[in-house]
């Protein structure tokens, strides 16, 4: 695995757990 990937893979799973987080905060009720 090259670094190239490796930095792409990063990338997308902070991008997804960013999205998850954000959808429960918009959910939760203030």
């Amino acid at each position: 695995m090259s670094a190239a990937e490796l930095v792409l893979i990063i990338a997308i799973i902070v991008a997804f757990v960013t999205t998850l987080v954000l959808a429960i905060i918009m959910r939760r009720p203030r």
